[in-house]
């Protein structure tokens, strides 16, 4: 069943690109039933290229927040297949080159990331040095450590914070826009991709 599964995807796939990426009626219809099947044993290049589908779908109906969601989703994946976040329990990992379509509907939906990144990475660096100089003062006027020792505590304290910070700081932000985004996407989509996004 999991060949069969997996060669449908295929073949749905190949269908779609050689209609210059459009779903009509009939590819919708196949992927429809390909997103109700029970079969939730599905590999990265499997899970991809359903969810490239969804989203080029949604980017051709004007559906921006939907197409945004599909993109996000393909590039955690991306992040896991380049060891940046945790695999998920129900997905497949396999040697996949992502399309150069593909890429580009991607960077298209999930270029700002960036920017976000860089400004919010400016803010915790500000609060990190906000709380640098109030951890040195606690030290050294509360406790009555030495300024030497003082400082050298604030640094650490800051440092580890900031590094903590910014590492969450992506997942947290993604998290975010998934969950904004999901209620513009289908259901049987939403459903297909729960045990790989929770999981």
């Amino acid at each position: 069943m999991e060949c069969t599964y997996k060669a449908q995807i295929q073949k749905l796939y190949d269908d779609f690109v050689k209609q210059d990426e459009q779903v009509d009626e009939a590819l919708n219809e196949r992927l429809k039933a390909i997103l109700l099947s029970e079969d939730e044993d599905v590999d990265v290049k499997a899970y991809m290229q359903v969810m490239y589908m969804e989203g080029k779908q949604y980017h051709a109906h004007s559906n921006t927040n939907a197409a945004r969601y599909c993109a996000l989703r393909l590039l955690q994946i991306e992040e896991c297949m380049h060891k940046k976040r945790k695999v998920p329990q129900f997905l497949e990992m396999c040697e996949y080159e992502v399309p150069s379509t593909m890429q580009v509907f991607i960077d298209e939906y999930t270029s700002f990331l960036d920017d976000i990144y860089s400004y919010i990475t400016k803010r915790i660096l500000l609060i990190t040095m906000i709380l640098m100089v109030v951890i040195g003062f606690v030290f050294y006027f509360v406790f009555h450590i030495s300024i030497a020792f003082s400082i050298l505590n604030a640094v650490v304290i800051a440092t580890i914070n900031f590094v903590v910070q910014k590492r969450r700081l992506p997942e947290m932000f993604q998290t975010n826009q998934l969950d904004a985004s999901r209620k513009f996407v289908d259901a049987d989509v939403l459903e297909f991709d729960r045990p790989i996004r929770y999981s």
